[in-house]
Protein backbone atom coordinates (compact mmCIF):
# COMPACT_ATOMS: atom_id res chain seq x y z
CA UNK A 1 0.00 0.00 0.00
CA UNK A 2 1.56 3.25 -1.06
CA UNK A 3 2.25 5.78 1.95
CA UNK A 4 2.23 9.66 2.18
CA UNK A 5 5.37 11.32 2.99
CA UNK A 6 4.64 11.74 6.40
CA UNK A 7 4.24 8.07 7.05
CA UNK A 8 0.50 7.64 6.73
CA UNK A 9 -1.42 5.44 4.46
CA UNK A 10 -2.25 7.40 1.39
CA UNK A 11 -5.87 6.59 0.17
CA UNK A 12 -5.73 4.65 -3.45
CA UNK A 13 -6.61 6.41 -6.21
CA UNK A 14 -9.76 5.26 -8.38
CA UNK A 15 -8.26 4.31 -12.15
CA UNK A 16 -9.62 7.61 -14.61
CA UNK A 17 -11.53 5.03 -16.63
CA UNK A 18 -13.57 3.97 -13.34
CA UNK A 19 -14.42 8.14 -12.34
CA UNK A 20 -18.28 9.09 -13.14
CA UNK A 21 -18.32 11.02 -16.49
CA UNK A 22 -19.11 14.33 -14.78
CA UNK A 23 -15.73 14.12 -13.02
CA UNK A 24 -13.72 12.62 -16.64
CA UNK A 25 -15.75 16.11 -18.42
CA UNK A 26 -13.93 17.82 -15.78
CA UNK A 27 -10.96 16.47 -15.76
CA UNK A 28 -10.57 16.20 -19.58
CA UNK A 29 -11.92 19.86 -20.44
CA UNK A 30 -9.10 22.34 -21.21
CA UNK A 31 -9.86 25.58 -19.35
CA UNK A 32 -10.11 28.47 -21.88
CA UNK A 33 -8.20 31.67 -21.87
CA UNK A 34 -9.90 33.82 -18.99
CA UNK A 35 -9.95 30.81 -16.87
CA UNK A 36 -6.65 30.25 -17.15
CA UNK A 37 -5.67 33.77 -16.76
CA UNK A 38 -8.25 35.20 -14.68
CA UNK A 39 -6.04 35.26 -11.25
CA UNK A 40 -3.36 36.95 -12.80
CA UNK A 41 -5.57 39.57 -14.44
CA UNK A 42 -7.38 39.92 -11.17
CA UNK A 43 -3.90 40.79 -9.85
CA UNK A 44 -2.88 42.86 -12.67
CA UNK A 45 -6.43 45.06 -12.23
CA UNK A 46 -6.22 45.22 -8.28
CA UNK A 47 -2.26 46.58 -9.14
CA UNK A 48 -3.52 49.05 -11.40
CA UNK A 49 -6.17 50.62 -9.05
CA UNK A 50 -4.05 50.90 -6.17
CA UNK A 51 -1.01 52.91 -8.74
CA UNK A 52 -4.06 55.11 -9.71
CA UNK A 53 -4.86 55.82 -6.46
CA UNK A 54 -1.16 57.08 -5.69
CA UNK A 55 -2.05 59.64 -8.12
CA UNK A 56 -5.61 60.40 -8.11
CA UNK A 57 -6.67 61.22 -4.57
CA UNK A 58 -10.26 61.18 -3.32
CA UNK A 59 -11.93 63.20 -2.45
CA UNK A 60 -9.84 66.00 -4.34
CA UNK A 61 -8.52 68.83 -2.10
CA UNK A 62 -8.55 72.49 -3.38
CA UNK A 63 -7.10 75.26 -1.58
CA UNK A 64 -8.07 78.98 -2.02
CA UNK A 65 -9.07 81.46 -0.05
CA UNK A 66 -12.51 82.96 0.15
CA UNK A 67 -14.54 85.31 2.78
CA UNK A 68 -17.69 84.54 4.00
CA UNK A 69 -20.86 87.16 3.79
CA UNK A 70 -23.87 87.31 5.61
CA UNK A 71 -27.30 88.81 3.62
CA UNK A 72 -26.76 91.26 6.89
CA UNK A 73 -22.80 91.54 6.60
CA UNK A 74 -21.36 93.63 8.90
CA UNK A 75 -20.81 97.07 8.57
CA UNK A 76 -17.37 98.78 9.40
CA UNK A 77 -16.85 102.15 11.25
CA UNK A 78 -13.81 103.72 9.83
CA UNK A 79 -12.66 106.76 10.69
CA UNK A 80 -11.93 109.66 8.11
CA UNK A 81 -9.27 111.42 10.07
CA UNK A 82 -6.73 110.09 12.54
CA UNK A 83 -6.45 111.07 16.10
CA UNK A 84 -7.15 110.97 19.94
CA UNK A 85 -10.50 109.40 20.70
CA UNK A 86 -11.70 112.33 23.54
CA UNK A 87 -15.00 110.59 23.86
CA UNK A 88 -16.50 106.91 23.83
CA UNK A 89 -20.34 106.72 24.25
CA UNK A 90 -20.68 103.01 23.63
CA UNK A 91 -19.42 99.29 25.46
CA UNK A 92 -18.32 96.32 23.58
CA UNK A 93 -22.29 94.25 22.64
CA UNK A 94 -24.19 97.76 23.04
CA UNK A 95 -27.22 97.87 21.02
CA UNK A 96 -27.28 100.82 18.48
CA UNK A 97 -29.70 102.94 16.24
CA UNK A 98 -28.93 104.65 12.91
CA UNK A 99 -27.10 108.17 13.51
CA UNK A 100 -26.27 107.46 17.32
CA UNK A 101 -22.59 108.76 18.47
CA UNK A 102 -20.30 106.21 18.54
CA UNK A 103 -17.51 108.69 19.84
CA UNK A 104 -15.76 111.69 19.62
CA UNK A 105 -12.04 112.30 17.97
CA UNK A 106 -9.89 115.15 19.19
CA UNK A 107 -9.95 118.33 16.84
CA UNK A 108 -9.44 122.09 16.91
CA UNK A 109 -12.94 122.71 17.70
CA UNK A 110 -14.82 122.36 21.02
CA UNK A 111 -17.75 119.56 19.92
CA UNK A 112 -20.31 120.24 22.37
CA UNK A 113 -20.44 123.99 20.70
CA UNK A 114 -20.28 122.45 17.33
CA UNK A 115 -23.14 120.30 17.71
CA UNK A 116 -25.24 122.57 19.33
CA UNK A 117 -24.75 125.33 16.70
CA UNK A 118 -25.79 122.16 14.23
CA UNK A 119 -28.85 122.13 16.22
CA UNK A 120 -29.51 125.77 15.64
CA UNK A 121 -29.19 125.64 12.43
CA UNK A 122 -31.35 122.81 11.66
CA UNK A 123 -34.50 124.49 13.54
CA UNK A 124 -33.82 127.79 11.67
CA UNK A 125 -33.87 125.87 8.34
CA UNK A 126 -37.21 124.40 9.69
CA UNK A 127 -38.41 127.93 11.26
CA UNK A 128 -37.63 129.60 7.07
CA UNK A 129 -39.41 126.72 5.32
CA UNK A 130 -42.24 127.45 7.71
CA UNK A 131 -41.75 131.27 6.98
CA UNK A 132 -42.05 131.91 10.91
CA UNK A 133 -38.99 134.28 11.10
CA UNK A 134 -40.17 136.28 14.04
CA UNK A 135 -38.52 133.12 16.58
CA UNK A 136 -35.05 133.24 14.60
CA UNK A 137 -33.64 135.58 17.08
CA UNK A 138 -33.98 133.14 20.03
CA UNK A 139 -32.06 130.55 18.14
CA UNK A 140 -28.80 132.56 17.73
CA UNK A 141 -28.17 134.92 20.48
CA UNK A 142 -25.34 133.18 22.11
CA UNK A 143 -22.03 134.04 20.39
CA UNK A 144 -19.43 130.51 19.55
CA UNK A 145 -15.73 131.30 20.07
CA UNK A 146 -14.06 127.76 19.92
CA UNK A 147 -15.31 126.53 16.52
CA UNK A 148 -11.57 125.75 15.16
CA UNK A 149 -11.53 125.41 11.63
CA UNK A 150 -15.14 126.42 11.57
CA UNK A 151 -14.87 129.47 12.58
CA UNK A 152 -14.32 131.78 9.31
CA UNK A 153 -17.27 130.20 7.81
CA UNK A 154 -19.32 131.06 11.22
CA UNK A 155 -18.50 134.51 10.98
CA UNK A 156 -19.65 134.64 7.48
CA UNK A 157 -22.79 133.68 8.68
CA UNK A 158 -22.93 135.68 11.77
CA UNK A 159 -22.63 139.49 9.16
CA UNK A 160 -25.63 137.67 6.89
CA UNK A 161 -27.96 136.94 10.01
CA UNK A 162 -27.29 140.20 10.91
CA UNK A 163 -27.93 141.74 7.87
CA UNK A 164 -31.32 139.68 7.72
CA UNK A 165 -32.05 140.65 11.13
CA UNK A 166 -31.45 144.12 10.69
CA UNK A 167 -33.55 144.39 7.59
CA UNK A 168 -36.35 141.92 8.45
CA UNK A 169 -36.33 141.65 12.25
CA UNK A 170 -35.60 144.99 13.81
CA UNK A 171 -38.16 147.11 12.20
CA UNK A 172 -36.62 148.35 9.23
CA UNK A 173 -38.31 146.15 6.55
CA UNK A 174 -41.91 146.14 8.49
CA UNK A 175 -41.91 149.94 9.22
CA UNK A 176 -41.08 151.01 5.25
CA UNK A 177 -43.01 148.44 4.07
CA UNK A 178 -46.10 149.76 6.60
CA UNK A 179 -45.67 153.31 5.22
CA UNK A 180 -45.49 152.68 1.53
CA UNK A 181 -48.88 150.57 2.36
CA UNK A 182 -50.50 153.78 4.22
CA UNK A 183 -49.05 155.98 1.31
CA UNK A 184 -50.67 154.01 -0.94
CA UNK A 185 -54.02 153.83 0.65
CA UNK A 186 -54.09 157.82 0.61
CA UNK A 187 -53.38 158.29 -2.65
CA UNK A 188 -55.76 156.47 -3.50
CA UNK A 189 -58.36 158.08 -1.26
CA UNK A 190 -57.17 161.51 -2.72
CA UNK A 191 -57.72 160.11 -5.77
CA UNK A 192 -61.31 159.39 -5.47
CA UNK A 193 -61.97 162.43 -3.72
CA UNK A 194 -60.69 164.15 -7.06
CA UNK A 195 -62.89 161.98 -9.34
CA UNK A 196 -65.66 163.55 -7.09
CA UNK A 197 -64.79 167.05 -7.39
CA UNK A 198 -64.07 166.64 -10.87
CA UNK A 199 -67.61 165.15 -11.33
CA UNK A 200 -69.53 167.86 -9.77
CA UNK A 201 -67.66 170.37 -11.43
CA UNK A 202 -68.63 168.89 -14.34
CA UNK A 203 -72.29 169.23 -12.94
CA UNK A 204 -71.54 173.09 -12.51
CA UNK A 205 -70.30 174.02 -15.55
CA UNK A 206 -73.41 171.85 -17.33
CA UNK A 207 -75.66 174.05 -15.24
CA UNK A 208 -73.29 177.58 -16.42
CA UNK A 209 -73.58 176.72 -20.01
CA UNK A 210 -77.56 176.42 -19.71
CA UNK A 211 -77.37 179.70 -17.91
CA UNK A 212 -74.86 181.08 -20.09
CA UNK A 213 -77.75 180.26 -22.91
CA UNK A 214 -80.58 182.13 -20.37
CA UNK A 215 -77.92 185.38 -20.89
CA UNK A 216 -77.46 184.87 -24.22
CA UNK A 217 -81.36 185.15 -24.68
CA UNK A 218 -81.68 188.18 -22.13
CA UNK A 219 -78.83 189.75 -24.10
CA UNK A 220 -81.00 189.75 -27.48
CA UNK A 221 -83.61 190.84 -26.25
CA UNK A 222 -81.65 193.32 -24.35
CA UNK A 223 -82.87 192.82 -20.92
CA UNK A 224 -78.86 192.39 -19.88
CA UNK A 225 -76.21 194.78 -21.05
CA UNK A 226 -73.20 193.02 -22.95
CA UNK A 227 -70.97 193.52 -19.62
CA UNK A 228 -73.21 191.79 -17.51
CA UNK A 229 -73.02 188.88 -20.44
CA UNK A 230 -69.19 189.14 -20.36
CA UNK A 231 -69.10 188.80 -16.80
CA UNK A 232 -71.10 185.81 -17.53
CA UNK A 233 -68.68 184.14 -20.30
CA UNK A 234 -65.57 184.49 -17.70
CA UNK A 235 -67.88 182.84 -14.93
CA UNK A 236 -68.12 180.18 -16.76
CA UNK A 237 -65.48 180.13 -18.49
CA UNK A 238 -63.48 179.87 -14.85
CA UNK A 239 -65.23 176.90 -13.91
CA UNK A 240 -64.72 174.77 -17.21
CA UNK A 241 -61.16 175.46 -16.83
CA UNK A 242 -61.47 173.41 -13.17
CA UNK A 243 -61.88 170.49 -15.61
CA UNK A 244 -58.45 170.26 -16.63
CA UNK A 245 -57.16 170.99 -13.18
CA UNK A 246 -58.86 168.07 -11.90
CA UNK A 247 -57.70 165.56 -14.63
CA UNK A 248 -53.95 167.34 -14.16
CA UNK A 249 -54.40 166.18 -9.92
CA UNK A 250 -55.68 162.76 -11.29
CA UNK A 251 -52.82 162.02 -13.08
CA UNK A 252 -50.01 163.29 -10.59
CA UNK A 253 -52.02 161.17 -8.21
CA UNK A 254 -52.12 157.94 -10.21
CA UNK A 255 -48.41 158.73 -11.27
CA UNK A 256 -47.36 158.76 -7.44
CA UNK A 257 -49.50 155.30 -6.47
CA UNK A 258 -47.36 153.73 -9.38
CA UNK A 259 -44.04 155.47 -7.64
CA UNK A 260 -45.14 154.26 -4.39
CA UNK A 261 -46.02 150.56 -5.59
CA UNK A 262 -42.37 150.69 -7.49
CA UNK A 263 -40.84 151.71 -4.20
CA UNK A 264 -42.86 148.28 -2.17
CA UNK A 265 -41.53 146.01 -5.09
CA UNK A 266 -38.45 146.88 -4.82
CA UNK A 267 -38.52 146.98 -1.05
CA UNK A 268 -39.85 143.13 -1.77
CA UNK A 269 -37.34 142.53 -4.03
CA UNK A 270 -34.57 143.31 -1.53
CA UNK A 271 -36.72 141.81 1.37
CA UNK A 272 -35.87 138.42 -0.76
CA UNK A 273 -32.12 139.18 -1.92
CA UNK A 274 -31.43 139.35 2.07
CA UNK A 275 -33.54 136.09 2.56
CA UNK A 276 -31.81 134.57 -0.07
CA UNK A 277 -28.51 135.46 1.18
CA UNK A 278 -29.39 134.42 4.50
CA UNK A 279 -29.98 131.16 3.24
CA UNK A 280 -26.97 130.61 1.07
CA UNK A 281 -25.25 131.32 4.31
CA UNK A 282 -26.63 129.36 6.64
CA UNK A 283 -27.00 126.06 3.95
CA UNK A 284 -23.09 127.06 3.54
CA UNK A 285 -22.55 126.58 7.39
CA UNK A 286 -24.41 123.37 7.66
CA UNK A 287 -22.98 121.73 5.28
CA UNK A 288 -18.98 122.82 6.59
CA UNK A 289 -20.38 121.36 10.02
CA UNK A 290 -22.23 118.69 8.66
CA UNK A 291 -18.94 117.66 6.76
CA UNK A 292 -16.74 118.73 10.31
CA UNK A 293 -18.99 115.75 12.23
CA UNK A 294 -17.99 113.43 9.44
CA UNK A 295 -14.69 113.89 9.81
CA UNK A 296 -15.02 114.15 13.64
CA UNK A 297 -17.82 112.22 14.68
CA UNK A 298 -18.33 108.42 14.82
CA UNK A 299 -21.92 108.18 14.28
CA UNK A 300 -23.39 104.36 13.73
CA UNK A 301 -24.66 103.66 10.00
CA UNK A 302 -27.44 101.07 10.71
CA UNK A 303 -29.37 99.67 13.52
CA UNK A 304 -27.14 96.82 15.09
CA UNK A 305 -24.63 95.61 17.80
CA UNK A 306 -21.16 96.93 18.05
CA UNK A 307 -18.76 94.68 18.42
CA UNK A 308 -14.78 96.30 18.72
CA UNK A 309 -12.16 94.59 16.80
CA UNK A 310 -9.72 95.77 18.72
CA UNK A 311 -9.57 97.08 22.27
CA UNK A 312 -11.05 100.77 22.47
CA UNK A 313 -10.98 103.35 25.39
CA UNK A 314 -10.81 106.98 25.61
CA UNK A 315 -7.48 108.27 24.37
CA UNK A 316 -6.59 105.77 22.60
CA UNK A 317 -5.31 106.90 19.19
CA UNK A 318 -7.02 106.23 16.36
CA UNK A 319 -5.25 105.55 12.59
Amino acid sequence: MPLSSNGHNKRPLKPFHLRSEAAQEIISRQPGFVEKWALMLFLFILILLMACTWFIRYPDIIETTGKLTADNAPKEIIPIESGRLIKLFVKNGDEVKTGDPIGWIESTANTREVLELSKSLDSAMSLLAEKNESNLPGLFGQTFQNLGELQAPYQVFVAAWQQYSDYRLNGFYPGKKAMLLKDAVTLQAMNETLKQQKELTKQVNDSSAITLKMNKILLDEKVISPDEYRTAINTYLTKKMAIPQFNASILSNENEQRSKAKELQQLNHDMDQQRLIFMQALQTLKSNIDEWKRKYILTAPLNGIIFFSMPLQENKFIQ
